[in-house]
């Protein structure tokens, strides 16, 4: 393939339609100061990061279809951080400030992958142009990129985790042992990460898990705990 047919490929890779992602827009009509709107749309968040996951370990039969594949992969990481945009406003501090750490991690891995995408396409140029770089040399590339991606979700377990915050009820900032949510509200968001992860979601994290689903047992392992009480339990 010449550079101009890589130069092709990006262009392929890059028509994703937009009506692809319009389902990843933020829900404008919840308020940004509710705590139950914004762990929906934290687990939200979390779903759209295990698609753009999906996508990343397609198999491709091309170097069309790979491009495809972390193209899309991208856009899905760019919708996690957009479904949580309205709460970076909000006037909680707890919910605002958690929100930034979350959305930042994001932002993290989708410019990770970006490079990657971008690495890709250099090596096939160079390969189409005749330039084969030393296998030390693509090797170590190769290896610094898989850790900037590693790092960049290694930051997103500890943003989620710290999203339990926007949950608590604090006293004079002292946890009062209660929730911001009710028992119902409480468990839609267990049943919302069973959906999305599946049932496994209730065992927490375990040794070997991926980042993305670390981050989804240990919220789940968080709401499921019988130490902090519903604001409606008696």
């Amino acid at each position: 393939m010449t550079r101009n047919g890589f130069m092709i490929a990006l262009a392929v890779a890059g028509s994703v339609p937009a009506s692809a992602w319009s389902a990843c827009l933020p829900n404008v009509t919840a308020s940004n100061d509710d705590p139950f709107a914004y762990m929906v749309s934290v687990v939200n968040s979390l779903g759209w990061a295990k698609e753009g996951l999906a996508d990343h370990g397609k198999k491709a039969a091309s170097s069309t279809d790979l491009l495809f594949n972390m193209k899309s992969a991208r856009e899905k990481y760019s919708c996690a951080g957009k479904t949580l945009a309205p709460f970076l406003d909000s006037k909680s501090d707890s919910i605002k400030r958690t929100a930034e750490a979350v959305v930042a991690a994001y932002d993290n891995i989708r410019v990770a992958s970006e490079l990657a995408e971008a690495e890709l396409v250099a090596l096939l140029d160079q390969a189409s142009a005749g330039q084969t770089p030393g296998v030390g040399t693509r090797a170590q590339e190769l290896a610094t990129i898989r850790q900037n991606q590693d790092a960049a979700w290694n930051d997103l377990l500890p943003a989620v985790a710290l999203t339990t915050y926007a949950l608590v009820k604090y006293d004079e900032g002292k946890p009062t042992g209660r929730l911001r949510i009710t028992k119902a509200q409480r468990q839609a968001l267990k049943h919302q990460l069973e959906e999305t992860f599946g049932l496994s979601v209730r065992k927490g994290m375990l040794v070997g898990q991926s980042y993305l689903r670390a981050a989804a047992g240990g919220l789940y392992t968080f709401l499921d705990n019988p130490k902090w009480r519903a604001s409606d339990a008696t």
